[in-house]
């Protein structure tokens, strides 16, 4: 018997729970960001900092997670799973040092390479837009915070 496709999204949902693994998902994000707002709790360059993104990145990555999985795609979702994992592992010897000049010395470099990622997206950006003055400071920014 060749199952269409809601048959199919139906059958993965039951055999995986997917309904239910999208309510803890949606539950999970709501205390996130109702706690966030209410301790405006980011911008201080701290392990709160690192771990707030990291766990609202993965939750969106859960979403297309769950997404693939419904829709037969499970390469795909497990490529998306090895993202989370990285960033789990990153933030976990980020926290597991003990040594607290190590540790900070760890979240400042952390964050510089957060920093770096963006100038270069922006960099990017700005030259296939045209922006030519956009890219003088960007690579300029780039060339200075790479020494």
């Amino acid at each position: 018997m060749v199952l269409g496709e809601k048959e199919l999204s139906q059958e993965i949902d039951n055999k995986y729970l997917l309904s239910d693994l999208y309510l803890v998902l949606v539950n999970i994000e709501s205390n996130v960001i109702e706690k966030v707002k209410k301790g405006k709790l980011l911008g201080k360059e701290d392990d709160v900092d690192l771990l707030v993104p990291a766990l609202t990145s993965s939750l969106s990555l859960l979403r297309q997670i769950i997404y693939l999985c419904e829709k037969g795609f499970p390469d795909g979702a497990l490529m998306l799973a090895r993202n989370i994992y990285e960033q789990m592992i990153i933030c976990s010897f980020i926290e597991s040092q003990e040594d607290e000049d190590n540790h900070n010395e760890l979240l400042k470099k952390y964050f510089q390479d957060a920093d770096l990622i963006k100038i270069k997206y922006q960099n990017e950006l700005s030259k296939r837009f045209g922006l030519d003055k956009e890219v003088h400071k960007t690579s300029k920014l780039i060339n200075i915070i790479n020494g």
